[in-house]
């Protein structure tokens, strides 16, 4: 709430690493005709490029370029702004759009009223003006269902919930999604509900701190202030303990995984430690499931989202099994926003073959890509599971 900060809002600091020119913007200006036929219908699209022809034709130099240049200039910001509700932001676009469309109208209803052959009679150009108006009738039956939103309340009922549940006070609500959030603001603003709860989401400001969510709950973990997530992000259980709460919300309970059962100093690819392994649940012994937390600790920026793998190796070198790959964090918090020094926890659940003989095995890590299957470093060994007979 500073002068620095309104300036960022108003020029949308916050969203500009979203801008570029790229192949994600030629495909939309590939899609373009569609918007226009999904807005306009075919009729439309047609009147409307007439429309553009018939200014510059008339030497109607003002209008023409008033149009020409509000339809492109918004429409090359929507194809360059790469956010997913940008279809929203072609909507000036349509305006000038529809400015052209009258001007051919116009023109057309001028031809009707001022040329020999038809100006004797209105019923040509009566007929036309009462065609075009009946055009939009079109999308209206056609679409009315789908833009009614007066029925979706899925929003609002699920804040009133949240909002009149056991929430503790000064709460800190999180989601990774600024449309989760918004409803909540609305609510607080304009209809005064639980105005001491704050809502927060990555990019609601350019600060480093909020530039994703796990940044982002660091950043107020030790607030003093009790902190909620909305929904689950997986993503989020690499750093933090996650404890159910009413109304389907989660806690974040603590700051840093609890340390490992068995230690390890094992690097892979030079740039991620191993710092240790924990069996989170189960018996090591034949037939059985384990869930094992393997804590990675970077030691350089990764700058790749790659994939883990867990695997148990025999004393001869034999593959005994291997855990469920994956890629930790998700779309949340994936390997390349991973930060130097921080403690992760990575689970696998792995299961041992039947009849696997009591005795000392070894456990490997191996961190790859799903594209082209590059590696990071090799296939590491970060210590030993003793599997037993016992029950």
């Amino acid at each position: 709430n500073t002068p620095s900060g309104w300036l960022n809002s108003i020029f949308g600091r916050t969203f500009q690493s979203e801008l570029s020119f790229d192949n994600t913007s030629l495909a939309a200006l590939m899609a373009l005709p569609q918007h226009l036929a999904d807005e306009f219908n075919p009729i439309g699209v047609a009147f409307g490029a007439l429309g553009l022809l018939l200014l510059f034709y008339e030497r109607r130099a003002p209008l023409a370029a008033l149009t020409l240049f509000g339809f492109v200039t918004t429409v090359l910001f929507a194809v360059s702004y790469h956010i997913g509700d940008i279809r929203d932001f072609y909507t000036p676009a349509y305006f000038f759009f529809a400015v052209a469309i009258a001007a051919a109208l116009g023109a057309i209803f001028r031809y009707l009223t001022e040329h020999a052959r038809f100006r004797a009679s209105l019923i040509p150009a009566t007929a036309l003006l009462l065609i075009t108006a009946l055009v939009p009738l079109n999308n209206f039956f056609a679409s009315f269902n789908d833009e009614d939103r007066s029925f979706h309340t899925q929003a609002r009922d699920r804040w009133l919930v949240i909002l009149s549940s056991n929430l503790p006070r000064n709460a800190i609500l999180v989601s990774n999604d600024r449309d989760e959030i918004t409803p909540m603001w609305y609510l607080q603003y304009v209809e005064h509900k639980r105005p001491d709860v704050l809502g927060l989401f990555p990019l609601v400001s350019p600060d480093p701190a909020y530039a994703n969510v796990v940044r982002l709950v660091d950043s107020v973990i030790d607030s003093g202030r009790p902190v909620f997530i909305i929904k689950h992000l997986p993503g989020l259980a690499l750093r933090f303990r996650l404890d159910p709460s009413p109304a389907d919300l989660l806690r974040v309970a603590e700051a840093s995984p609890p340390p490992p059962s068995f230690k390890s100093n094992a690097v892979v690819g030079g740039k991620l430690r191993v710092a240790g392994y924990s069996i989170i649940s189960g018996v090591a012994r034949a037939n059985a499931t384990l869930v094992v937390a393997v804590y990675w600790q970077p030691l350089a920026p990764l700058g790749r989202d790659y994939s883990t793998a867990l695997q148990i190796f025999d004393a001869s070198g034999r593959k005994l099994a291997q855990g469920n790959d994956h890629q930790p964090g998700g779309d949340v918090y994936p390997m390349s926003r991973w930060q130097r020094g921080e403690l992760l926890d990575d689970q696998f659940t792995i299961t041992l073959p039947p009849n696997t003989p009591a005795g000392i095995y070894h456990l490997f890590v191996r961190v790859y890509t799903t594209e082209g299957d590059d590696t990071l470093g090799d296939l590491t060994e970060i210590g030993t599971l003793q599997v037993t007979n016992q029950p």
